[in-house]
């Protein structure tokens, strides 16, 4: 029954999880947007229903919680160096490094729809510089 201590380490850890988390939804949603490209199911985005709509408003929501979450983090990382050492070395750099590559992840692919011609990105993806295709789409 004794209170546990909120250190600044706890709390960055559970913002690297929630982040880690919150991560893996934004690119499931990225991942479905470009199948669903590839095999023409997407819809259009302006139509509210269409998995082109749902699937914009899902980044734009994962998107700004991340865009939320991500200064808390780095400001807990900067604050590391005052924080005693008690119980071994902590990690900063490996934290430090998982903070930059969200940051990049985030900021290379912002939750914008861009709308692709018909069959342009399944030629691009599917077809190599001889023109064979390598990966047969029809399941």
């Amino acid at each position: 029954m004794f209170p546990s201590p909120l250190t600044d380490r706890a709390w960055l850890r559970r913002d690297i999880s929630g982040t880690l988390y919150l991560l893996a939804n934004y690119f499931s949603a990225i991942n479905e947007t470009m199948k669903s490209a590839v095999r023409d199911r997407l819809g259009k985005l302006d139509v509210p229903g269409t998995p082109a709509n749902q699937l914009l408003r899902i980044r734009q929501k994962l998107f700004s919680k991340l865009t939320l979450l991500l200064p808390s983090l780095q400001a807990h990382a900067n604050w590391q160096k005052w924080e005693p050492a008690v119980g071994g070395r902590f990690p900063k750099e490996a934290y430090d490094d998982i903070i930059l590559r969200s940051n990049r992840y985030l900021s290379t692919y912002p939750p914008t729809y861009l709308p692709v011609p018909d069959g342009f990105l399944a030629s691009c993806l599917l077809r190599s510089a001889t023109g064979t295709n390598l990966v047969d789409l029809s399941l």
